[in-house]
């Protein structure tokens, strides 16, 4: 989608230098220059074996012309290449690479090298390019050369003597050191002439009629100032000249009648400025000033449509789609891209791509409007005149080097417009996004880009792959509740079913439109809903068609349905043979009522199970309002009496289905979520009923529900009842999701009652007398991980048979503990790391503080003891563990919603990325239950490790006087097996004054230790705080700020 951008406007240029001679050294060199090291900038090169080569690898200065296309440089911006011809044309820098003994040698090598030495200045001089002499001297050749050959050698090419540099052989790393740092002050003289020298010309240039060569004066000194990594310089004069171009809005005198040209190729020059720009702050870390540029540079250059010419507007829109994609790609390395992360849409670069598939869907749409439109005198045959890119940037000319005229150029530019195949650009950009937009927190934007995608499938014919798009996005439009973008995705899937020929699915898309009546209006949807039941009503002559309604299905916001049984009154529970009322309720969307021919409801146990509808039901179902139907159930036998499946006929056919799935309560039907109108009548529905022995003997109930913890044991308090007659003898079984729960303690409610003997899983109840009930509080214990349904289950003989009373609760399964955790410096300890990012560092001891918190839906536990364990690996050494303040006196209870906070002392011991810390092993109990404790194994979130350079030990009284004087001290210890060079500096305090040495060099052995003592006088009474003590590694790799507060107190009278 975006053009090819020239080398040098995204990644900075270096400075070049050229190499003469020595091949045997131009590896070393090359590696020692392009390396860097500190504040000196990394150097391209270029070598020659021989210094004649030098005028075929440095480009000469072109002689200026009136006819070779500078004519117009007076009113053209900025030439194409520039910078490139910079960066690997025009060195900066040349070194000649002599033998020391040849200069030192008789006269005949005295006078090839000064011949040799000539002849490159001659080259180099007419460019301003320095030049730097190196003199090599091999091991074994010990040669003296007197300063007065020195001498003459200099003034021969009017060098000064820092140019002059020794190569001594045997110590080659330290010469080619001095050498680079040599060759980059020479280059970074070059460039700053080059600055002034356009600063002169700027100052002597006239304000009116020459405002495009100030442009090119001012991006010439920005790219200079880039050329020795002067950022702020570079920005400066890039932003000048851009604020230049944007102040050009008429065209430059000379180019009155070529205003289109000079509009575009004033976008182009603006182009090229603001992605440099925008590549600065990116460098400097400033995204938010890059985005804000980006937007005001799309603000003051976006024209406006009208009584533009199509060939003009088709070219403008597709410059637009080049700055969204290009910034897009320039913010891609910039942002964070993992999963889960949450960024504004302003730092996305898929919503910068995906706005650039926009612009670029426009271009298109002008393209087409203006093929078909005959007043601007284009024609697809009609070829007019070929022109070629000029040498400014944008600028485009004749065969022949003159300018075109103005509809010349629309001509030629219409033509090239509509070469282009928009399609698959269209379909790959909009793929991308998706691929960018995947996890993350922009639905509607990733949405709006799948609804595109669909629309270019239909439009190159693919409406498969529409459908799929389509019917993808609706799901999400459905619970999101986005009417208009419902409608407009529901039209098109209409279009693509009646494409494919899918009728059955036509429907479906035409009964959920008509559903919108607030938006399409009664009378349109009142159409569409008749068409499509006649439509319908043909279906039962060809196969028939079952519609089952999920969840986000394209029925889903037209139908929903409540089905379930009457609750029974309070001490009556269902019993065999006995009709149970079940009633099924549906309520529906669309304009018109839809007549029913019949109604079902199928029961899970078909066998035991039996259920009819009542007489006179409705035949209609009602528009805008719920349609009930009431039938009877009855179960046979003892057990569970369910209803799975409610299907609704049209047109004598099975038209549509609801599922109603047993593990899900008895609104599992609703499928809209939310918004469906509440009726009092419905909350007493139940989805299954227990269908209880004929002759009732006991009753069995659960009193509340329950929480639990995995490996805990929770209470559970049931209730057994006997009726006419007493219960002689009978075992109370529990049961949990499948598998047995243990019960092991329990408590009766008085003395009287039915006495409990348990076992695992179950218990045997002695004689209960008729009409008592017993309350027992039992702890069972479960392995389930999630919310789970208790089965308590009486079985009992009656005469030869044996009968059951069954009772369920849900029980809910919590986390005992939520923790937070923290790593912090022990007081006085400060590492020096070498990353900048905050990391765990390797070989000093920290503080790891976590956190443990009871939920507040939970319950009040013990905590007997808190352990931390280190990763099996060793990575990290657990130092020193943490003792309760309470263990002695059974532990510390810490009741819902409480925290309590352990500190560990912890080690690391070797860096690293993603390094785990450890586990924490906590052993509690539930108050109030069983003695036997719990242990909960938590794992702390991994860290990342870092190599410790230095550690500093800081030490100073915790409280002085004012005007008294007390002494900081500040142990370095170096980390590593290398020596270590640091600086250190004091800040300024109004607090305190500092008596001695503000600022040094240091310098510490691998291994050693170095004390560094500061003497302060404390002035302010109270808590002050001690002025910033700074350390710096001189390799700009690590720092650190030391503050500390100190209490002074007032002096006494």
């Amino acid at each position: 989608m975006a053009d090819a951008v020239e080398y040098g406007w995204i990644l900075p240029p270096k400075p070049l230098v050229a190499v003469v001679g020595r091949e045997d050294l131009s590896q070393a060199i090359q590696g020692e220059l392009q390396e860097g090291e500190g504040s000196r900038a990394s150097m391209e090169t270029m070598y020659t074996s021989h210094c004649g080569l030098l005028p075929k690898v440095v480009s000469p200065r072109k002689e200026r012309s009136g006819t070779d296309g500078n004519s117009r440089s007076y009113g053209s911006l900025i030439k194409k290449g520039w910078i490139e011809k910079q960066a690997k044309k025009r060195p900066a820098v040349v070194v000649c690479l002599l033998e020391k003994k040849y200069v030192a040698g008789d006269p005949n090598s005295w006078n090839d090298t000064c011949r040799t030495v000539d002849y490159i200045y001659r080259v180099v001089q007419p460019h301003g390019t320095k030049l730097v002499l190196a003199l090599v001297e091999d091991p074994e050749e010990y040669v003296v050369l007197a300063e007065e050959q020195i001498y003459a050698l200099r003034k021969r090419i009017y060098i000064d003597s820092g140019a002059v540099v020794n190569l001594q052989m045997s110590d080659l790393k330290v010469s080619l050191k001095n050498l680079a740092k040599v060759v980059y002050e020479a280059a970074w003289g070059y460039y700053l002439n080059k600055v002034n020298q356009v600063k002169y010309k700027l100052q002597h240039t006239g304000s009116g009629g020459f405002e495009a060569l100030h442009v090119r004066y001012w991006f010439k000194m920005g790219i200079y100032a880039e050329f020795v990594q002067d950022w702020e310089a570079a920005l400066k004069a890039i932003r000048t000249a851009y604020e230049l171009i944007v102040s050009l809005v008429a065209p430059v005198p000379g180019r009155e009648t070529q205003f289109f040209q000079w509009s575009a190729e004033r976008d182009v020059v603006a182009e090229h400025l603001s992605l440099k720009i925008c590549s600065l702050l990116f460098q400097s870390r400033a995204t938010e000033d890059a985005i804000r540029h980006f937007r005001r540079h799309i603000q003051a250059f976006r024209v406006c449509p009208e009584n533009m010419p199509h060939a003009f507007l088709a070219w403008h829109e597709g410059w637009l789609s080049r700055q969204y994609n290009l910034f897009g790609k320039l913010l891609l390395p910039r942002t964070g891209m993992a999963s889960g992360i949450d960024i504004p849409v302003s730092h996305h670069p898929g919503w910068y791509i995906f706005s650039a598939v926009q612009h670029m869907a426009k271009r298109r749409s002008v393209l087409i409007n203006l093929v078909s439109n005959s007043s601007e005198g284009f024609s697809r045959e009609d070829h007019g005149l070929l022109l070629h890119d000029g040498i400014f940037l944008g600028q485009q000319m004749r065969q022949d080097g003159t300018a075109p005229t103005e509809k010349e150029w629309l001509l030629f530019t219409a033509k090239k417009e509509s070469s282009i195949d928009h399609d698959p650009i269209i379909l790959g950009a909009l793929s991308t996004v998706l691929d960018l937009l995947k996890n993350t927190n922009l639905p509607r934007v990733k949405h709006v880009a799948v609804f595109l995608l669909a629309r270019e499938h239909i439009r190159a014919g693919d409406h498969a792959t529409a459908v799929e798009l389509l019917v993808s996005i609706l799901k999400e439009y459905r619970v999101w509740q986005w009417d208009a973008a419902s409608i407009e995705a529901l039209q098109l899937l209409r279009e693509c079913y009646q494409r494919l020929g899918y009728n059955v699915q036509h429907a479906l898309c035409s009964l959920e439109l008509c559903t919108f009546q607030e938006t399409l209006g009664t009378a349109l949807c009142t159409a569409i809903f008749d068409s499509t039941i006649a439509i319908v009503r043909d279906f039962s002559l060809q196969d028939s068609v079952e519609w089952e309604i999920k969840a986000r299905s394209e029925l889903s916001t037209s139908l929903c349905c409540l089905a379930g049984f009457d609750a029974p009154s309070v001490g009556v529970a269902p019993l065999e043979g006995r009709p149970q009322v079940f009633r099924v309720s549906i309520f529906s969307y669309f304009p018109q009522a839809l007549d029913v021919t019949g109604i079902k409801a199928v029961m899970a146990d078909q066998a035991c199970s039996h259920i009819s509808c009542k007489e006179n039901q409705p035949t209609i179902l009602k528009s805008l309002s719920w349609t009930t139907w009431t039938f009877m159930a009855v179960r046979d036998t003892p057990g569970t009496l369910e209803c799975v499946r409610v299907l609704v006929e049209v047109a004598n056919q099975v038209f549509f289905i609801w599922n109603l799935p047993g593990s899900l309560g008895w609104n599992s039907a609703m499928l809209t979520q939310g918004w469906v109108p509440r009726e009092g009548a419905f909350t007493s529905l139940r989805q299954r009923l227990d269908v209880s022995p004929s002759k009732e003997k006991c009753g069995l109930k659960i009193e509340s529900g329950a929480t639990a913890y995995c490996g805990d044991f929770f209470p559970l308090e049931i209730e057994i009842s006997t009726f006419d007659e007493g219960l002689q003898e009978a075992h109370l079984e529990f049961s949990c999701g499948g598998s047995s729960a243990s019960a092991v303690a329990f408590y009766s409610s008085g003395s009287d009652g039915a006495v409990l003997q348990l076992s695992d899983g179950c218990a045997r109840i002695g004689y209960v007398p008729p009409m008592k009930a017993t309350r027992h509080k039992i702890f069972c214990k479960t392995s389930a991980s999630e919310d789970f349904l208790i089965h308590v289950q009486i079985s009992f003989l009656d005469g030869k048979s044996r009968c059951h009373v069954q009772a369920t609760q849900e029980v809910t399964f919590l986390r005992p503990f939520e923790l937070s955790s923290r790593i912090i410096s022990k007081h006085g300890h400060y590492p020096l790391l070498r990353e900048k990012k905050k990391s765990l560092p390797v070989g000093v001891e920290c503080m790891l503080v976590t956190s443990l918190r009871v939920p507040e839906c939970g319950a009040d536990l013990h905590i007997q003891s808190i352990m931390l364990e280190g990763p099996k690996d060793g990575a990290v050494v657990v130092v020193q563990q943490h003792q309760l303040a309470d263990v002695k006196s059974g532990g510390t209870m810490l009741k819902k919603g409480e925290t309590i906070s352990c500190p560990f002392c912890i080690r690391a011991e070797a860096p690293g990325e993603d390094i785990q810390i450890g586990a924490l092993k906590v052993l509690w109990s539930r108050v109030g239950g069983p003695s036997s404790h719990v242990e909960t194994v938590l794992q702390l979130p991994h860290e990342s490790t870092s190599e410790t350079l230095l550690h500093v030990n800081f030490s100073c009284p915790e409280s002085t006087a004012v005007r008294e004087s007390f002494l900081a001290r500040c142990i370095i210890r170096n980390c590593t097996g290398i020596s270590q060079e640091l600086s250190f500096a004091v800040g300024d305090s109004t607090s305190f004054a500092l008596t001695g040495v503000k600022q040094d060099h240091l310098y510490v052995l691998p291994g050693a230790e170095l004390a560094v003592s500061l003497q302060f006088l404390a002035l302010v009474c109270g808590w002050q705080t001690l002025p910033p003590i700074r350390f710096e590694a001189l390799d700009g790799q690590a720092k650190l700020s030391i503050q500390e507060e100190v209490y002074i107190l007032p002096t006494p009278l």
